[in-house]
Parts: C-alpha cells; sequence; structure tokens
C-alpha cells in the first residue's frame, strides 16, 4: 500500500513534470513565432511609437515647409520639403520577405538589368532579448522596379558581427566594404573590404583594412578613383578635412593616405553645426566631372531623441580633391522616420541612413536612386533629380 504522504509527492511529481512539458512546449512555439513572424522591440514603447510612425501624415504649409504627425522637432520642421522643391521624385520602401528585418542598404546597378542591392540584419542571440545580437550582411538581387528577384540572407564574410555594407565598382569588378569586429579583448572594429563575385554570389577574397588609426572605424566611403588610365579602390576617410585614402592592391592591407602639397585642409562648411558632425554616407559617384556623395549627421532633441538627417557634397574628380559644393540643410521628404521600430531598433532614434547609390538617366534628366535604412528597420529607395539638387547646393 502507498502511504497518503506518498501519493501525495506522486501526485506533486506528476504536476511538476506536466508543468515542465507545457512549459516546454509554450516556449517552443514562443520560439517559432518569435522568429518566423515576431520582431522583439527594444522596450514598451517601441510599439506604439512604431504605430506613430506608420500613421504619421505631412501637411505642406503655404512657405513648403513640412508639419508632421510623428512630430518632427522644430528645426527640422522649418526645413523646406526637398520634394516641394524638385528635389526628390519619388520615395519606394524595398520589401524583403525575410525573417528579419533589413536596413542600411547601399544599392548599384547591376549590368545584366537592374540592381545589386547589399544590407544588414541583426539577429538577437537570446529571444528574450534585443542586446546582444549577432550582424549578418545579405544580398537582393532587383529588377528595374526595385522589386526583388532573389534574396540571400547571410554572405559569407567570415563573421556574425559584419555591419553597414558599401558597394563600389573598380574597373569592371565590383567591391563590398563594411566594418566588422576584430577578436580581440578590446572592442574594435576595422574596415574590411571583398571583391564581389555577382555570377557566384561569393567574395573572390576579404581584406581587412586595420590601419592602426581608431579603435573602432565606420563609414569609409569608398569610390573610384583614376590614376594614370588605371582604376583604383579609394576611400573618403573624413570630410573634415577632406582625407582620401588609396588602396592599390585591394588583396593586401596596403593603405596609401593621399597628401596634396600646399592644398590648405578645408577649415569650414556650409552644413550647419546644429544638424551635427558630418559622417559618411553613400559610395561617391562620378556625374558631371565631378563625385557626389550623400552623408548623415545627427542632433539630439531635449527630450533625449537622436535625429539621423542626410545631405550631400560633391568634390573634385582629380587631386586635391577639394570639396566644391554642399547641401544647406537636411534632405526632408514626406514620410521620412515612418518605418515601424523592429527587431534590434532603438525607438529612441528616428534614423534616415544613406549607403549607396544607383544612377539612371531617364528623359534627359539624371536619377540618383539613393538607397537608405530607416529607423534601422527598413530600406527605402529616395530617388533624387540631380541637377535640381546640385542647384540648390551651395558651392566651396
Amino acid at each position: 500500500m502507498i502511504s497518503g504522504k506518498a501519493r501525495i509527492w506522486f501526485v506533486a511529481l506528476g504536476v511538476a513534470a506536466v508543468s515542465t512539458f507545457s512549459f516546454l512546449v509554450v516556449w517552443n512555439k514562443l520560439n517559432r513565432v518569435s522568429k518566423m513572424q515576431k520582431f522583439i522591440a527594444r522596450d514598451q514603447n517601441a510599439e506604439i511609437l512604431g504605430l506613430k510612425s506608420v500613421l504619421a501624415s505631412f501637411k505642406r504649409g503655404s512657405s513648403g515647409t513640412i508639419e508632421s504627425a510623428v512630430p518632427l522637432p522644430t528645426r527640422l520642421a522649418r526645413v523646406s520639403c526637398a520634394q516641394k522643391l524638385g528635389i526628390v521624385q519619388h520615395v519606394r520602401t524595398v520589401q524583403l520577405d525575410s525573417e528579419f528585418p533589413k536596413y542600411n542598404p547601399s544599392i548599384i546597378e547591376n549590368e545584366e538589368g537592374g540592381y545589386h542591392l547589399f544590407f544588414r540584419h541583426d539577429e538577437p542571440k537570446d529571444i528574450w532579448k534585443t542586446v546582444p545580437f549577432y550582424s549578418y550582411i545579405g544580398y537582393a538581387d532587383l529588377d528595374e522596379n526595385f522589386l526583388p528577384k532573389k534574396v540571400i540572407d547571410k554572405l559569407d564574410t567570415g563573421s556574425q558581427y559584419s555591419e553597414d555594407p558599401r558597394v563600389v565598382k573598380v574597373g569592371k569588378d565590383l567591391f563590398l566594404s563594411w566594418n566588422d569586429q576584430l577578436n580581440a579583448k578590446v572592442y574594435c572594429r576595422t574596415i574590411h573590404s571583398g571583391k564581389w563575385d555577382p555570377k557566384s554570389y561569393k567574395f573572390d577574397y576579404i581584406t581587412n583594412l586595420d590601419q592602426h588609426i581608431n579603435l573602432v572605424e565606420k563609414n569609409w566611403v569608398p569610390f573610384e578613383r583614376w590614376e594614370k588610365n588605371t582604376p583604383h579602390l579609394s576611400f573618403v576617410y573624413a570630410v573634415l578635412p577632406h582625407k582620401i585614402l588609396d588602396v592599390p592592391h585591394p588583396e593586401k592591407n596596403e593603405v596609401s593616405h593621399l597628401i596634396s602639397k600646399d592644398n590648405a585642409a578645408l577649415s569650414k562648411l556650409t552644413w550647419n553645426r546644429q544638424w551635427g558632425k558630418i559622417g559618411g554616407g553613400t559610395t561617391a559617384r562620378l556625374v558631371d566631372g565631378e563625385y557626389i556623395s550623400f552623408f548623415h549627421s545627427s542632433f539630439r532633441e531635449a527630450d533625449g531623441l537622436i535625429w539621423y538627417v542626410m545631405g550631400a557634397y560633391t568634390f573634385e574628380a582629380a587631386p586635391p580633391y577639394r570639396i566644391t559644393s554642399m547641401s544647406p540643410c537636411p534632405i526632408v521628404f514626406p514620410g521620412i522616420y515612418g518605418s515601424e521600430f523592429l527587431n534590434t531598433a532603438d525607438p529612441s532614434k528616428r534614423i534616415l541612413y544613406p549607403a549607396g547609390v544607383a544612377l539612371e538617366t531617364k528623359e534627359g534628366k539624371t536619377l540618383l536612386h539613393v538607397s537608405c535604412g530607416e529607423n534601422d528597420s527598413a530600406i527605402k529607395i529616395v530617388t533624387i533629380d540631380y541637377q535640381t539638387l546640385r542647384k540648390s547646393m551651395v558651392p566651396l
């Protein structure tokens, strides 16, 4: 006979076993739902903030300024609408049906038609937390209407911490650059560059361009530089002063710092300090005899929100590569910052992050398709009329 106490213990153990099994079943379901259907927001307000962003609408005043239901901070709301001025022609959101949201994209024309698009996405290490997380670089083959034909979530960069790709064509070759975390005791990141094979969707080789300048290197702007009829992979390291780096042999970590004799460093820009310090942005493209690139900067409001904005600048196509013009203020348009906050995105930041430019000639006009990451959650293509933009920029 089993005593009363023994029965109680057996019952308790049975209940515990059932509870444990039920918990595992529920956890499994939550895990699948989390990975397949849901994206983890950073804090409890993320969902509300995302909804507000999606529902945000813009009104144009008589002066062409924008008022936003987001709302935009006063200094930004006073900026003339780039769409009203004819600078921004169209804004598209690229939808990539995949597990985690893609952002910070870099775009370039595909010789076979359409566009190459490289992007970043993050995967939380723990389904219950947004940090820490892994970061990967992926690829999408887009048609001429920016619709995906093929999507690869993860390229083999040899790392789980690759961020913010930028693609550039040098001669007949495509190169991708990104920042990556080093396997070191101290947290540091360096720029990596890889020669990309569009046929195999793989890298022929990857080079770590570690220069031991800063512990964390980000936002180098790649461009194709010509010297003695030979194309070179080069980078804009900084805008102020305008510092150019040359990589004569991309398969090696050999970087030359180009310095022109008697070239005074630019001491002042037309970019007002209220918009923050200029950081790197899109690949620089050669248009009408000079390079153009779109940069980002950021500023913090009194309420703690950080706003990332976009501007443009041009520089000479030959040494000493002096800056020739710059946007007087941020490029603002209807729908900006409208993407919902997803996955690892931080709702305390409103982000527009330009990383690539594709060129198109249409009806005698030069169009710049600027690929941007928005709120670390989405991909937008902002189509800009080059001639109208160039007229709005201030000569330096």
